[in-house]
């Protein structure tokens, strides 16, 4: 790529992702666009971020059970089959589905997420971390150019999870 053309490029993202403000905004957007593939269910059909104090957190819940249990995470499967055992199906028992972002060092620049996908099948609470399971994966980048290609690519990969 042109010198000249590569400057003008990263000028480009440097203006529009110039703040901490702009960067929230396009991890809102491009994990909205994540998990209405991952996670939207028929109770949930377009999943939106929920704005915590240093986090972004989209929860879905899925109340079929022949849905949740397509998924092939084999302890979050044996879990969902344990929880259809355990309920009966007239009080409709639900799997939590969960996209968070934790917003840690924020920067242009430089900066560290850590995002978290989880499968909880504790109904009704959905709090018991041994009826969970999570899926990690920390980002940090030095360039805006590496976070905005490799963000959608770290949520994706927390997100197969959920397959």
């Amino acid at each position: 790529m042109d010198e000249k053309i590569k400057a003008e490029w990263e000028e480009k993202i440097r203006h529009h992702y110039g703040d901490a403000e702009s960067l929230v905004k396009f991890m809102r957007e491009t994990m909205n666009n994540i998990a209405y593939r991952f996670i939207s269910t028929a109770s949930s059909p377009t999943p939106q971020v929920t704005d915590l104090p240093q986090a972004l957190v989209i929860q879905t819940q899925e109340d079929s059970m022949v849905n949740a249990l397509k998924i092939t995470h084999a302890e979050a499967k044996e879990g969902i089959k344990e929880l259809a055992k355990r309920v009966p199906k007239a009080q409709k028992p639900t799997v939590q589905y969960t996209l968070r972002c934790e917003l840690g060092q924020l920067k242009p620049d430089q900066g560290k997420l850590v995002i978290v996908a989880a499968v909880s099948w504790d109904f009704p609470e959905f709090c018991a971390l041994d009826k969970q399971v999570a899926l990690k994966k920390t980002f940090t980048w030095d360039d805006l150019q590496v976070f905005r290609k490799g963000f959608p690519l770290a949520v994706q990969e927390a997100c197969d999870l959920f397959l």
